[in-house]
This record gives structure tokens, C-alpha cells and sequence, in this order.
């Protein structure tokens, strides 16, 4: 042997084998630690998007309420008004006569029959019983 010079020796089957196991473990590791980052960073990516859709979606209903309370209260001022200028003038315009006269018909056969339910609400005349 010289002693100048390290002389190497060959590596047995056993421990190449270790090493080759033991550097897949680590490749395997890095590789593991790698897809994580990636999924870490896919779900972030998501979590923005639905926060982003969340927004949009806020903001689009904020306006359509907004649009339906505006419409609303047009039609409100519409139905008040075309109301006010129909009845204004005639307040018994309203008044279906066929109703009215159907009412008082009902009106006068109550007051004037003598079987009415004693809780009738319709006031008795001095000559019922």
C-alpha cells in the first residue's frame, strides 16, 4: 500500500442497496413535499376564486334588489296616483252597482225576516222578539 494515496474500497451489494433505498426515500420526500406546496397553492387559488365569486354574487344581488325596490316603488307612486284620479271624482265610481244593489236586497230580506239567528249582527227592529 502507499501511504500517499487513499485507496477506496468497492462498496458491498448490501450497502449499495441501503443507499439505493435510503436515496429514493429522499427523492420520494422531495417529491412529496413538492405535490403538497402544490396542492397548498391549487387551494389557495380556489379559496380566491370563491371568494371572488362570493363578491361578484353580493354585489349582483345588492343590484337587483336595489332595481326591485326602485321598480316597486314606481309602480306604488303609479297605482296611487292612477287610483287618486280615478276615485277623486267619483268616490262611488268604485262601486259595483250590481253589488250595492245585491247588498241592500240581502240588507232589506235580513231586517225584514222574522227567523234571523239570534246572532245576527244586523240590530233587531222594535218588532222582532
Amino acid at each position: 500500500m502507499n501511504p500517499g494515496f487513499c485507496q477506496v474500497t468497492p462498496m458491498r451489494p448490501e450497502v449499495q442497496a441501503i443507499d439505493r433505498v435510503l436515496n429514493a426515500e429522499r427523492e420520494g420526500e422531495s417529491q412529496l413535499d413538492q405535490e403538497r406546496q402544490s396542492a397548498r397553492e391549487r387551494i389557495d387559488r380556489a379559496r380566491e376564486e370563491a371568494r371572488r365569486i362570493l363578491r361578484r354574487a353580493r354585489e349582483r344581488i345588492r343590484r337587483v334588489h336595489a332595481h326591485c325596490a326602485t321598480s316597486l316603488e314606481a309602480r306604488r307612486k303609479e297605482l296611487e296616483a292612477e287610483a287618486e284620479n280615478q276615485f277623486s271624482d267619483n268616490p262611488q265610481a268604485f262601486i259595483d252597482p250590481a253589488q250595492l244593489q245585491n247588498a241592500v236586497r240581502l240588507l232589506a230580506e235580513r231586517l225584514t225576516t222574522a227567523d234571523r239567528p239570534k246572532d245576527d249582527p244586523v240590530p233587531r227592529s222594535d218588532t222582532d222578539g
